[in-house]
């Protein structure tokens, strides 16, 4: 039995040893052959020197699987044009001075790297999925980080951003879910599609003071982003920016035009949101599920609020009920529309008063109001939108008033 122990860990410290190996190649392309079959199946700190193309980069991703730390900072990397590269076997052109795309695709184990001083890009999908990465070293000169370049690398719990970046591209740390904190470089200008969604562990961000775009999804499932500065030269927040984050007392920068579609939606948290007189559009259902009074700056030309509701200026349409509102409420006689999924999810309500100008209801207006014991539509109202009553499950009276039923046959679920 001791044998058998003592035979046990020598294979396991084995294992678990660090061999390192430093090699440095005057001719780009050669890293495959400077190395033995033995090596390229047992180094796991690989330090390189000299010159590098997208051929070295596949012997690294595909040819050594045990390889954990790596050290460019001495290497420069070449372009190369062929079918030898990290992009299948399609004839390419893999600029100089970046991480080519692909570079190391799915290289589970690495875990530190530290990139060529002379690097100025880092190319799509070049860390993608490095469930182990927990140390990247990203040199001063780098001005763009391709999409997907980072996503998926769930360990990655911080990383320095370099000041000369300007190009985060689409996706490109998409579901880095230990990501703590970012802090976006000054020269970042917009911030594209779904950047950092599903960066669930994010606390903190950072924003340059001239970010003027907050695109599609970006921060979308950012579950405990709770702290963003939000004063900055803003003009547009795109669909879904912040939908399921945890930010609590909003207020919007005085430049912003846009509000996106979903955009506040699921943010359980928010309290409040200052809307300044600069905003013209707010997307449909740009704050559904979320809890925080709506307070519009009074010079707006767009939009209103009264206690905490948000309206379009005339208030004809009422757009969005925080879900935080309890008790009854009464609707202003000014309304004529309830907007799609105004008053979705208020489970707190208990009574809602229709006005008598009233003449249309959108989808899922009343949808999931679970405490709502009756209604009464008025007269005037001729149409009433798919799913309005949803699962209004405590309904037990329904007041019809209009002459003419409502003709529902063309829509689904009213009632359901």
């Amino acid at each position: 039995n001791l044998i058998l122990l003592f035979l046990g860990l020598l294979l396991a410290t084995i294992g678990q040893a660090q061999i390192a190996k430093t090699v440095n190649l005057t001719t780009a392309g050669t890293l495959s052959t400077v190395l033995t079959s033995d090596e390229k199946s047992t180094v796991t700190n690989l330090t390189i020197t000299g010159i590098i193309d997208a051929r070295d980069f596949k012997t690294m991703r595909d040819s050594m699987s045990v390889l954990s730390v790596i050290d460019l900072s001495g290497a420069t990397v070449n372009e190369y044009i062929g079918t030898l590269g990290t992009n299948g076997t399609v004839s390419i052109t893999y600029p100089s001075n970046t991480i080519p795309e692909n570079g190391f695709y799915f290289h589970t184990a690495l875990t530190t790297i530290t990139l060529p001083s002379t690097l100025t890009a880092i190319g799509r999908k070049a860390f993608f999925s490095l469930y182990n990465l927990r140390t990247v070293i990203i040199p001063s000169s780098v001005t763009f980080i391709g999409d997907q370049a980072f996503r998926g690398c769930e360990v990655l719990a911080s990383i320095d951003l370099p000041d000369e970046l300007e190009t985060l591209d689409d996706w490109a740390f998409y579901d880095c879910t230990s990501l703590l904190a970012i802090d976006i470089p000054s020269k970042v200008t917009t911030l594209r599609e779904m950047t950092f969604k599903g960066c669930s562990a994010m606390k903190t961000v950072k924003l340059p003071q001239l970010l003027t775009t907050i695109g599609y999804g970006v921060f979308q499932g950012c579950s405990s982003l709770a702290t963003i500065n939000l004063d900055s030269a803003i003009t547009s927040i795109g669909t879904m920016a912040f939908s399921g984050t945890a930010l609590k007392d909003v207020v919007l920068p005085s430049s912003l035009e846009i509000i996106g579609e979903s955009a506040f939606k699921w943010c359980f948290s928010l309290t409040s949101v200052s809307i300044p007189a600069s905003v013209t559009s707010i997307g449909n259902y740009a704050f559904t599920y979320s809890p925080g009074s709506i307070h519009i700056d009074a010079e707006n030309p767009n939009y209103s609020s009264i206690d905490g509701v948000l309206f379009d200026k005339s208030q004809s349409t009422l757009i969005h009920c925080p879900v935080s509102m309890s008790g009854s409420y009464t609707i202003p006689k000014t309304v004529t529309t309830i907007d799609l999924s105004a008053f979705e999810q208020c489970r707190d309500l208990t009574a809602i008063t229709l006005p008598s100008s009233l003449i249309t209801i959108k989808n899922f207006a009343f949808k999931d109001c679970s405490k709502l014991t009756t209604i009464s539509i008025p007269s005037s109202v001729k149409y009433i939108g798919s799913s309005a009553f949803y699962f209004c499950k405590a309904l037990t009276s329904f007041y019809a008033n209009p002459v003419t039923p409502v003709d529902l046959t063309i829509q689904t679920s009213v009632f359901g």
